[in-house]
């Protein structure tokens, strides 16, 4: 239940930099009104996965990806509120679809580590947080949660490695409390 919390504040945390990075909130541009009734929808769902509205969240998410099918980010969230309801088999599905719309999408990838991981298949985790740091070799999140998997795994050096790309990386101020346990990870480790 620890390690589910963990990751679920990790996921809330990810959302949040989604929204105030990464454009979710840019409707500049040509959009048609499905495009517009879409992020209008996926905005209402991460409204009611901050809430922890997570059957309602993902109605919204499945309404923006029907609207507009050919955003990675609508599948990619329903993929997040399933998991948030514990249904990771099924979150798969949706984090496999937000990839193929579009192979680049590191976001999904990193998604769909965290569900393998939460699935306890260890492996297909990595190679998912692998692709996603291949992608976006800042992505701090991808860079902590391999050091958790690798130190599961029993590879030490991998898992010290990625915890110490994670300290350097990450915001200082900010994930303050994440730098301190991956420090004390590393000791652990040694």
């Amino acid at each position: 239940m620890f390690k589910f919390k963990i990751v679920s504040t990790y996921i809330f945390l990810f959302i949040f930099l989604q929204l105030c990075f990464c454009g979710v909130l840019n409707t500049q541009g040509n959009m048609n009104s499905d495009q517009i009734k879409a992020q209008e929808e996926n905005l209402k769902g991460l409204q009611a996965l901050a809430e922890g509205r997570w059957p309602e969240a993902e109605n919204f998410f499945k309404l923006a990806s029907e609207l507009n099918p050919s955003s990675p980010e609508y599948p990619g969230n329903v993929g997040i509120a399933l998991m948030n309801q514990g249904k990771g088999k099924e979150s798969v599905v949706f984090f496999i679809k937000a990839i193929e719309i579009d192979p680049d999408y590191a976001k999904g990838y990193y998604n769909l580590g965290v569900c393998y991981q939460n699935l306890k298949d260890f492996k297909q985790s990595i190679r998912n947080y692998e692709k996603a740091v291949d992608l976006v070799p800042t992505m701090i999140e991808a860079r902590f949660n391999l050091g958790l998997v690798y130190s599961f795994l029993g590879e030490k050096s991998k898992a010290k490695a990625n915890y110490e790309e994670f300290i350097k990386l990450a915001p200082k101020v900010s994930y303050e409390k994440q730098i301190i346990d991956a420090k004390n990870k590393i000791k652990e480790l040694e």
